[in-house]
């Protein structure tokens, strides 16, 4: 059995803690210096009330900056290769300038950057992004979740600087509104066939067209984009090739083959467009459309009916690809929709809440080293009990003791009562040994601590030694076997 040692010569010292609280205080105390500055000159009710609103903010300010704090642990999280503790406090007052200008929870702010760091996102672009998908979780049927991994992926798959995000958000909302596809399936579609446009040379936001047009003829998001993929790659091996597939996709488009290889060479987005027009208009000739596309290699039924929808929605392909090609230019199509949509009385009153959320952290966060350090003279606490709550455990005579003891001392306490008077009269006597027995139960009260302190602590070396133990028994008891298996 482990032997039981406690050195009573140890002490606890709170001139750290003292220190820190002092610190916090004199941090929370300029804080509050023009404030204080104000009421010195008032009295009467209006003070009292001033003096109680500090009081509540105070509380709620702390409450607020402990669940923000709590939240942006993630975004720490989720970008350990920074240590730069300012980077991170730059991006706090980023994210509590934009809940106070955006009626978007601050919380609900540090979640979004959170997924973006998950993304690989920087912290240079962490602000940028967090406001552009929060702006677009508010504005269109996308979750702020769903815009921050759609935008992020999309981005990544045809090359895009994650800085781009803010114009290529506002192509996608200027299609989700002049098209029959809603901003989530135009991304979800441009997801799947960015990466073959992009090979193929389609600008980003030629991508987001040809999927919005293709979107709105009711494809399939998968069968979309593997047909939209197909017919671009195909037009770029035949003007690569040449051969029949060049001739097939020239006639079609009724030009010569140099010619639709120069169109097909330097823009290959109205290449594609001619040659769609010309396959309606093989349609409404009554012409068989179904061979030219086989023998371009794209027969499959699937394949077929989508590039066929998409011919037959010419017009509206052509009306895409002008307003994407404009709003790159301009890119105000988001934060018109976004402002549209927070004049209404509903965002009005939750862009009061986010204001005196965010005015509650920045206030809450001076006393965080208080309430910090509150906690853990708690712990300190919590870990003496335990360490007597174990003595008690392992010794239960020892309580016996206490209890006995703590009897004597209420027969005492009953004995001093009845003698009261007499205690009165040698009053002044009794004042002086006070401070003696003062000091004797200040001692015995740090011993105590010591105590609880210390057991507790070899409690739990007791038990690492043990786990060791058990852990050396199996190795040997292994060795022995193999040993034995040996021989």
């Amino acid at each position: 059995m482990a032997d039981f040692n406690i050195r009573l010569g140890a002490k606890i010292d709170l001139s750290e803690v003292t220190n820190k609280v002092s610190a916090a205080a004199t941090k929370a105390t300029q804080k509050l210096s023009g404030v204080a500055g104000a009421l010195s000159k008032t009295v009467g009710t209006a003070a009292m009330a001033t003096l109680a609103g500090i009081a509540l903010a105070m509380a709620g300010g702390a409450a607020a900056a402990v669940k923000f704090e709590n939240e942006f642990a993630n975004v720490k999280k989720t970008m350990n290769d920074v240590d730069d503790p300012k980077v991170f406090e730059n991006i706090q007052n980023d994210l509590v300038a934009l809940s106070a200008s955006i009626p978007i929870m601050l919380e609900e702010l540090a979640g979004i950057a959170a997924v973006g760091g998950q993304l690989g996102i920087g912290a240079n672009d962490i602000a940028q992004f967090t406001e552009v998908v929060a702006k677009l979780g508010g504005a269109t049927n996308m979750t702020s979740e769903q815009a921050a991994t759609g935008m992020a992926r999309f981005l990544n798959v045809t090359n895009e600087q994650i800085s781009t995000i803010g114009k290529f958000s506002a192509v996608l909302v200027e299609l989700g509104n002049s098209t029959a596809a809603t901003e989530s399936e135009i991304l979800l579609l441009a997801q799947n066939f960015g990466a073959a446009g992009s090979l193929a040379g389609l600008s980003t936001q030629e991508i987001l067209a040809f999927s919005a047009a293709m979107k709105e003829t009711g494809q399939q998001s998968q069968a979309g984009a593997t047909a939209l993929g197909k017919l671009f790659m195909q037009l770029d091996d035949a003007a690569k090739l040449g051969g029949k597939e060049m001739a097939v996709f020239a006639e079609t488009a009724g030009m010569d083959i140099n010619q639709f290889r120069r169109v097909v060479e330097t823009d290959i987005g109205s290449a594609a467009q001619i040659f769609l027009e010309g396959l309606n208009k093989m349609n409404a000739e009554g012409r068989s459309s179904t061979e030219t596309l086989k023998d371009l290699g794209l027969g499959t039924i699937r394949v077929q009916r989508a590039i066929l929808s998409l011919a037959n929605n010419s017009e509206g392909l052509e009306e895409a690809l002008g307003r994407a090609n404009k709003q790159v230019i301009t890119q105000n199509a988001l934060n018109d929709e976004a402002a549209q949509k927070f004049e209404t009385a509903a965002m009005q009153l939750k862009q009061v809440k986010s204001t005196v959320n965010a005015a509650a952290v920045t206030f809450g966060q001076a006393f965080l080293p208080i309430l910090k350090t509150g906690i853990g003279l708690l712990q300190v606490l919590a870990d003496v009990l335990l360490g007597i709550a174990g003595i008690f455990k392992d010794y239960p005579a020892l309580l016996g003791l206490v209890i006995t003891g703590l009897s004597g001392i209420s027969v005492v306490a009953i004995k001093t009562n009845k003698d009261l008077g007499r205690l009165g009269r040698i009053l002044e006597g009794v004042g002086k040994k006070l401070t003696g027995i003062g000091l004797v139960g200040g001692i015995a009260t740090a011993a105590i601590i010591a105590v609880g302190l210390a057991y507790s602590k070899y409690k739990r070396d007791l038990e690492k030694a043990e786990q060791i133990g058990d852990a050396t028994s199996d190795i040997i008891e292994k060795i022995k076997v193999d040993l034995t298996k040996g021989f």
